[in-house]
């Protein structure tokens, strides 16, 4: 695993002092006819807190950064999708029926699996590219707003804002003639598009089956410098070899679109669609204070029943946090029980995790409320004293039966 660093402590203090610096240092940028343009149509939607974060933390809280690369990205919405959609969430109904097409190639995916360290992992997949149904400045403009789209919708989770995503440009079985000079346009047009988003790829992996690949990853490597450079991975060889080196590096290979023997997985894309546009109905309808995530961290309690909820790592840091306090729990009366049910709510989130139960039609995981995610605590507090009486009973019966078994001795 590389590209991993520890993560910043996001106080009260330095949030609040680097949004204030942000805004200072975007007054200071002389070329933002975008920016202000947007502000003049929304102020709302400029200022609003949730989004800056967003650039401070692919920048590392550097408020100069930060500031620039919002001020690019109005610029970019503003080229890509025009002034009727600078001040909108962008949404996968807004495209036309060949970008939405595009969408479902699934050459850009954003897997369904977080790696081991947390972090989104956004696929790239030149194989599945039909090139012959774009062409000239249209094709780019097609795939630039594709490619924005997807970017922009990774960085649609704070867990990925806070780790960083990792990219994987998998570019066995393409062919590199298939229309070279449009996918090179493509590529230049995408390669901007990423210094202008809310997110930090932390690490980049080549896959490819071809000799003459090696050289030409270790002269971009050598011209992006060491800061890039440490982060890239290059993987050459069959299928399998290539995705069983991915797993070295804590790729999920069970959500990956290409199989071992080469074949086109697009089911978990395809969901992916339909989670996304239920997410951004939730938005158009003014629903926008229920917390979707599209994929759960390990730190988040999943709210059901049976194994797969027990295993996830936020449940069990969840029965790790209640056994800590279960004797406290038991001995409290009534209304002090209420309060300790807080508390471990409050460490649950203390290490950014989150309650979240699964819309049964959508397929999206909901932030619960206050309430429910108590009922979720006191639930976990009543299994662990059934589980301890069980234990108990199970402990006499033994100890029953050892001692009928030594009285048979004696006699």
């Amino acid at each position: 695993v590389h590209g991993v660093r520890d993560p910043i402590i996001e106080t009260h203090d330095l949030v609040g002092a680097s949004l204030d610096l942000m805004a200072a240092e975007i007054e200071k940028i002389d070329h933002r006819f975008a920016y202000e343009q947007a502000k003049m149509l929304s102020k709302e939607f400029v200022m609003k807190q949730e989004t800056r974060l967003a650039f401070l933390r692919a920048d590392s809280f550097n408020p100069k950064k930060a500031a620039d690369r919002y001020v690019k990205y109005f610029q970019r919405r503003l080229e890509l999708f025009g002034v009727e959609n600078l001040v909108r969430d962008i949404a996968l109904d807004d495209f036309d029926v060949t970008t939405r097409a595009a969408v479902a190639e699934g050459v850009v995916q954003i897997l369904q699996n977080r790696d081991s360290q947390g972090r989104a992992v956004v696929a790239n997949l030149p194989a599945l590219f039909q090139a012959e149904s774009y062409t000239g400045n249209d094709g780019v403009l097609i795939w630039t707003r594709l490619f924005f789209y997807m970017m922009l919708s990774a960085a649609d989770d704070e867990e990925t804002q806070k780790k960083g995503i990792v990219f994987i440009n998998y570019t066995l079985d393409a062919n590199p003639r298939n229309n070279f000079q449009l996918r090179r346009q493509i590529l230049k047009a995408c390669s901007k598009v990423v210094q202008c988003l809310p997110i930090r790829v932390t690490g980049f992996h080549f896959c490819h089956n071809s000799p003459l690949v090696s050289p030409m990853i270790s002269l971009v490597a050598l011209a992006a410098g060491a800061a890039i450079s440490v982060r890239m991975r290059p993987h050459e060889g069959s299928h399998s070899e290539c995705q069983y080196s991915l797993m070295s590096f804590g790729i999920p290979m069970n959500s990956f679109p290409i199989s071992i023997d080469g074949r086109q997985i697009l089911t978990d894309h395809r969901k992916w669609m339909q989670k996304r546009i239920v997410k951004e109905n939730y938005r158009a309808k003014s629903l926008s204070l229920v917390r979707t995530i599209d994929l759960p961290s390990k730190t988040d309690v999943l709210l059901g029943r049976g194994r797969p909820f027990n295993a996830h790592p936020g449940n069990r840091l969840l029965h790790e946090i209640v056994a800590t306090y279960y004797s406290q729990y038991n001995s409290a009366p009534r209304d002090e029980k209420t309060k300790i049910s807080e508390d471990v709510i409050a460490i649950v989130h203390k290490y950014n995790g989150h309650f979240l139960k699964q819309d049964a039609d959508a397929g999206v995981w909901v932030e619960v409320s206050n309430l429910e995610a108590r009922n979720k605590v006191n639930h976990s507090f009543r299994r662990k004293r059934e589980f301890d009486l069980k234990e108990s009973s199970k402990t006499i019966n033994v100890g029953r039966k050892d001692q009928g078994k030594r009285l048979k001795v004696t006699q």
